[in-house]
């Protein structure tokens, strides 16, 4: 059988990707679906068989004029049997609920999720000119996750925070080089300036570590919507977090993208320290 699969709700491109996975796991075990099922997902929440599941006006990933998952995974449209929303959200963002299903999830991105060719060629490249054989993955998420930090039950982390953090993992852990997937500029800069690090060059990254609401809105939501998003947004963080997932060891603030580094079936993570316990 092949599916398309639309969506209930969904943030960012991660928080969609492990409502995949939350799903997925669930269908399988309760029998609905099967390992070797096809699958086609659609962002926009419409697959073409009359089941669209938000309302026409809608915003982020949903209202975009294209399908993210076309550029996100190896996937196409024809021969749809059936469609199947979801229904669950991902699970409470923490490594330790991740932790006591992050098998199950790898097994299914094995099975029935294959990451788009032109990104994993990407990624291979990347690791061929810059990863050595112990590495430190480092996910800097500030902007506006600060901002809005509260509303994600986080805390407001700063640049210091992730300096003692290195400082002290480097005294731990045996690192020959550092990778950052980082949303600015501004705190790949002073990392440099600290550390033997490599960062892969993305074109949609945010010059500052900080911003105010002002500046969000206006960037974020002109005339009040969200900005239609050309793929390289959504591609580059997926660069950024199947790089992570080839770390040995990683850190990071709370965030779906790292946790989703750690659910691809050949992430290597082994130990993951949080800056906020």
């Amino acid at each position: 059988m092949k599916y398309g699969i639309e969506f209930h709700l969904g943030g960012g491109l991660f928080s969609h990707y492990l409502i995949i996975l939350a799903n997925l796991d669930k269908w399988l075990e309760s029998g609905r679906i099967k390992i070797t099922d096809e699958l086609y997902f659609d962002s926009r929440y419409d697959t073409g068989k009359n089941l669209k599941t938000l309302p026409k006006e809608r915003n982020g990933m949903s209202g975009s004029d294209y399908n993210i998952f076309d550029h996100i995974f190896e996937q196409d449209s024809n021969g749809i049997d059936g469609t199947i929303i979801t229904e669950d959200t991902h699970i409470v963002l923490s490594m330790g609920g991740l932790s006591d299903i992050k098998e199950r999830y790898q097994y299914i991105t094995e099975n029935m999720l294959r990451i788009n060719n032109n990104i994993l060629e990407k990624v291979n490249l990347f690791m061929e000119n810059n990863f050595k054989e112990n590495m430190l993955g480092i996910h800097v998420r500030m902007t506006d996750m600060n901002l809005y930090a509260s509303g994600h039950n986080s805390i407001v982390i700063n640049d210091n925070d992730y300096f003692n953090k290195i400082d002290e993992i480097l005294l731990k852990e045996s690192i020959d080089k550092i990778f950052v997937a980082s949303d600015n500029v501004e705190m790949i800069d002073k990392l440099s300036t600290r550390y033997d690090i490599c960062y892969y060059d993305m074109e949609c990254r945010e010059e500052s570590e900080k911003t105010n609401k002002d500046y969000w809105f206006k960037n974020w939501f002109p005339s009040g919507e969200w900005n239609d998003w050309r793929p390289e947004f959504y591609t580059e963080s997926m660069i950024d977090s199947i790089l992570l997932s080839h770390c040995d060891v990683l850190i990071a603030r709370k965030s779906a993208l790292n946790y989703s580094s750690n659910t691809y079936e050949w992430s290597k993570i082994k130990n993951y320290y949080s800056l906020e316990e």
